[in-house]
């Protein structure tokens, strides 16, 4: 437990502090087991040295004294920053390591930290605690090389014993459909008869086990942690969500992915990365490292998404492609399709095809993405060797995932009594938002009301396509809050409406829950409130609070309000009616 412990404290401090740089890292002092076992781990990765009692002084006032001898013309301010070669240095002193340096002639800045014990406490030792639980000549140093944290993935998969190598792993990285499509995979090898866990957005869960996710993808210390424990509880098969964040800052590091999805890209995160190439090239990470060895297929990719298309034609025949249209952009004909569709009240049904042989299926999902999720998760699948009869047969099963096209409408609230169709869907993009609504519309007999938002401290640049997209495609709008963060949400919507054509039918409503009241009172029969950006979130953030909040909740309250309205004006029809005849 000592090592776990300290191999947990290094990893979280310097990975969810979101360093790219190398480290200086002191390791709590345990004795010479710990050395010697960290040190066996080192050795592993390829790390010639080994690790023994590095002498120095406090860091404050040696780091001055050896900054200054060593000529390197670092100014005051950055005394803090020491330069290192991309190389393991171990066994020497500070200034020995800042001499080596000297005649590398290949120098990278690094931020320097360490973790030591004081009265089993584990406190960090970086530019903001300077001065505090000084180290002491007896604990042991590890200056570890660029990138730091793809170093630290690498250890804690090993200190875990490498636990993705013992399931097949699956990621799915893209902009939208990440986590239908890890929930299908989920759902279907479990519904085959072989044990599954699920890492994504929503939940981290496997067999007895199930936690609500602070991450899309976790950080790679906990990570290897959870899939040791799922390794544990039987798991055969793991879909987890990989996002590009995750992939930028090696969280999966140390994971061996046994095959991959590329879903799709849009605009999103565009307050993280440079560009949308930068963005491309985060996602693409997943399948030029474990994956573009092997010959086999061993990925999906979507080609009627152009960025798709490039990864597709990079990786050749390790990649099967799948399409939703007659005429594909790369090949005559797609690995992966569909024929024979036909759009029912309650879902879809068509025929499937595969490399593999075709089948007839049926799909409760509703919307042209969910076919694409269907065709990949599916197709991951067959590649693995999964009967396609088999997988079919399970997916007319599917119970959805929560927040993603779910329709609210509850026994009390049918459609048939009259009460508009109500759904709530996560779509926070441009693209996301309009195949939401696409799919909304083939639902609509009348009037389509979208009710939207734009979250704050984000990618300023998609809030005006989200207004363009949702004046194109619904009758009505009516433009809210999302989660303002630090901003004024009356800046964010009117970044929104900039997209908004003058004739469009909107109305504006900063309160989330009073715009959706207003939206469902507004509907009528055979219309469809479409309420977008949050899905399965039950918070949203208000400047420096964050409150309960769920989509899904409030939609209930406005049906149940609007029953109760129904029945007042029933009852002031039939008096009225009395009033007639005793007149």
């Amino acid at each position: 437990m000592e090592i776990e412990n300290t191999l947990y404290r290094l990893g979280k401090e310097i990975s969810e502090s979101d360093l790219s740089n190398p480290l200086l890292i002191g390791i709590p002092r345990r004795g010479d087991l710990l050395t010697k076992r960290i040190s066996k781990h080192l050795i592993e990765f390829g790390f010639e040295h080994d690790i023994d009692t590095v002498n120095y002084r406090p860091f404050r006032d040696d780091l001055d004294e050896e900054l200054e001898k060593s000529n390197l013309n670092i100014s005051p301010e950055d005394r803090d920053i020491v330069l290192i070669d991309d190389v393991i240095y171990t066994g020497r002193t500070l200034r020995a390591s800042i001499e080596a340096v000297m005649h590398s002639g290949r120098p990278k800045s690094i931020t320097l930290a360490c973790l030591i014990d004081r009265g089993h406490r584990e406190l960090p030792i970086t530019p903001k605690f300077i001065g505090k639980n000084i180290p002491t000549n007896e604990d042991p140093v590890v200056i570890i090389p660029d990138p730091v944290s793809l170093f630290m993935g690498k250890l804690a998969a090993n200190f875990w014993g490498k636990p993705s190598s013992e399931i097949c792993l699956i990621g799915i990285t893209g902009t939208n459909g990440k986590t239908t499509t890890s929930f299908l995979i989920e759902f279907l090898t479990t519904s085959l008869g072989h044990p599954s866990a699920l890492f994504g957005t929503l939940i981290n869960r496997w067999p007895n086990y199930e936690e609500t996710s602070k991450y899309t993808t976790t950080f790679a210390v906990p990570l290897q942690a959870k899939l040791r424990k799922a390794v544990q509880a039987g798991v055969e098969y793991a879909a987890m969500e990989v996002s590009s964040h995750a992939l930028s800052q090696n969280r999966v590091a140390g994971c061996d992915f046994s095959g991959a999805i590329f879903t799709n890209l849009s605009r999103d995160h565009l307050d993280y990365h440079d560009s949308m190439e930068s963005y491309f090239e985060a996602k693409a990470s997943l399948f030029r490292s474990h994956l573009i060895e092997d010959d086999s297929p061993r990925s999906v990719g979507n080609i009627d998404d152009k960025w798709s298309v490039l990864l597709a034609k990079e990786l050749n025949q390790k990649c099967w492609t799948c399409s939703l249209k007659e005429n594909s952009q790369t090949r005559e004909k797609p690995d992966l399709y569909i024929s024979n569709l036909q759009i029912m009240q309650d879902g879809y049904k068509g025929k499937l095809h595969t490399p593999f042989g075709s089948e007839n299926f049926f799909s409760p999902l509703i919307g042209d993405f969910n076919l694409m999720n269907i065709l990949q998760a599916v197709g991951i699948l067959a590649q693995r060797g999964f009967p396609l009869k088999d997988l079919l047969a399970a997916l007319n099963k599917f119970p959805g995932v929560p927040g993603r096209m779910q329709m609210i409408n509850m026994d009390g609230f049918k459609v048939k009594d009259g009460y508009p169709l109500v759904i709530v869907d996560y779509a926070h993009t441009p693209d996301g938002l309009q195949n939401a609504l696409i799919a909304s519309r083939s639902l609509t007999k009348k009037r389509l009301i979208c009710v939207f938002g734009c979250g704050g401290d984000r990618d300023k640049g998609k809030r005006s396509k989200m207004g363009e997209v949702a004046a194109k495609f619904a009758d009505y709008i009516v433009v809210t809050s999302d989660n303002p963060r630090q901003e004024d949400p009356i800046e964010i919507i009117k970044d929104i409406q900039k997209g908004i054509t003058i004739d469009s039918e909107i109305s504006v409503e900063p309160e989330r829950s009073i715009a959706i009241q207003f939206a469902i009172a507004k509907a009528k029969k055979n219309d469809v409130v479409l309420i977008a950006g949050k899905g399965h979130e039950d918070y949203q953030i208000l400047k420096d609070q964050t409150i309960y909040f769920d989509d899904r909740e409030q939609a209930r309250k406005a049906l149940s309000l609007k029953k109760k309205l129904h029945r007042i004006a029933r009852i002031r029809d039939v008096q009225n009616f009395f009033q007639l005849i005793l007149s």
